[in-house]
């Protein structure tokens, strides 16, 4: 699905949260200075966190109201460079689409 004017702030800043909370370490945001024990700290202690997923539940209440739905899926891929690597695919769709969950073992 297209951004329009409407959905492509939050587009934005609902991808920019995942990437943050996918590559932890490598990238910060504005949550991080909640963190009482600073910007890389891992859980529990990474405060920074509760603030962070509120923001990205309103991002999606937003994107949904404004007629986008989010499809994510992951995958892991056995030829990673480094080992298995985890992929994560994250789908803007109209917000009409059903939700179906699939696991395939491996």
């Amino acid at each position: 699905m297209d951004p329009s004017a409407a959905t492509a702030r939050e587009m934005q800043q609902l991808l920019y949260i995942v990437r943050r909370i996918v590559e932890r370490g490598n990238v910060t945001d504005e949550f991080d200075i909640d963190n009482a024990t600073g910007g890389y700290a891992l859980h529990p202690d990474n405060f920074g966190s509760i603030t962070r997923l509120a923001r990205l539940q309103e991002l999606l209440d937003a994107l949904l109201v404004g007629g986008v739905g989010i499809l994510a899926g992951s995958y892991y891929d056995r030829e990673g460079l480094k080992g298995p690597q985890q992929i994560l695919y994250i789908h803007f769709v109209p917000s009409g689409v059903g939700e179906k969950v699939i696991s395939v073992p491996f």
